[in-house]
């Protein structure tokens, strides 16, 4: 780190800040993962259903 002259309370500062990103884009990530699992069920889903279809043809 490039800033050698911080203050303790501008690093207690910079840490909340961190933190705060922190837990928005592991939320962010989190839904992504709850995103990309429900769309992988669907095209699953669709896989099998056209299938099925293929099938009884």
């Amino acid at each position: 780190m490039s800033d050698t002259q911080l203050t303790a309370d501008e690093l207690d500062e910079r840490e909340r800040r961190l933190r705060a990103d922190f837990e928005d884009a592991k939320a962010a990530y989190q839904r992504a993962g709850a995103n990309f699992d429900r769309i992988a069920d669907e095209l699953r889903d669709i896989r099998l259903l056209r299938r099925e279809m293929e099938s009884n043809q």
